[in-house]
């Protein structure tokens, strides 16, 4: 809904920082300037992820490239790698500040691509009353799999998708929804199977249609059907209210604008 840039403390502007810190203690260790030839730079950057990623909470760590037949190595202190983050970390953490209510229990996302980050995790710990919520690798992929017939679109074409709700990590289900659970939405005498995501329109007028601004949504998940919603004190399931984390079940009725949908199992092979 909104989106805030912080200029100049992006995952480029840290990787450049630690980049060229790994670099100088090459240079001041082995005589080695690996930014001086472009394929030992490009290998730098290509591995710099994965060290960073992978950083122990040790106080020294160990880097090492290769040019030609000889690998260089450098150790490098905690401290020096604090050094490229010092100026960058107060300005996302008062950033952080300024969009979260004071004294109120507030939930940060980071990113999977964030792990590891030297002194990250304790510069946000300053923010009171935050809770820190590491993001699976897979977290975009999983979100795409519930919300790929709002992405695609009812005529085959990419819609142009500025935002899609987190919910839980959806694992796209490896094999046929079980036949024991629900399959299909039944609207009086029509019967619509729900497959791996089923966006319905609020207008019931002529039965489930699909919807790139649906009233709920029906996915798969792990082998159950859950449900999504835009406006949960619209829709009623077995008259209570939605309950976006309790998987559905055959028989499950759900109140909509006053018509009414039914959870059904359908045998797969007849």
């Amino acid at each position: 809904k909104n989106v805030k840039t912080i200029l100049e403390t992006g995952l480029s502007t840290l990787l450049d920082r630690w980049a060229n810190i790994i670099a100088s203690q090459f240079i001041q260790t082995t005589r080695f300037d690996p930014m001086h030839n472009a394929d030992t730079e490009q290998q730098l950057f290509n591995l710099l992820p994965g060290w960073i990623r992978n950083l122990q909470g040790s106080n020294t760590h160990s880097f090492s490239v290769k040019a030609a037949d000889t690998e260089h190595s450098v150790a490098i202190s905690q401290e020096n790698l604090l050094k490229a983050c010092t100026p960058l970390y107060p300005q996302i953490v008062q950033a952080i500040r300024s969009e979260i209510t004071a004294n109120e229990p507030a939930s940060l996302l980071l990113s999977h691509r964030l792990q590891g980050f030297p002194g990250l995790k304790e510069s946000l710990k300053l923010v009171a009353n935050l809770e820190l919520i590491d993001l699976p690798a897979g977290k975009a992929n999983d979100s795409a799999a519930t919300h790929h017939a709002t992405i695609i679109g009812n005529g085959g074409t990419v819609s142009h998708v500025v935002q899609l709700g987190t919910g839980e990590v959806a694992t796209p289900p490896t094999q046929e929804t079980s036949t024991t659970g629900a399959t299909h939405i039944l609207w009086r005498h029509q019967a619509t199977a729900i497959g791996k995501a089923l966006p319905i329109d609020a207008d019931l007028s002529a039965g489930p249609r699909f919807s790139n601004d649906p009233a709920f949504t029906l996915y798969a998940r792990n082998n159950q059907i859950m449900i999504e919603c835009s406006a949960t004190d619209a829709i009623k399931i077995n008259g209570a209210a939605v309950d976006p984390d309790r998987p559905l079940k055959p028989g499950d009725q759900i109140e909509l604008a006053g018509d009414q949908l039914t959870l059904i199992s359908v045998p797969q092979d007849g």
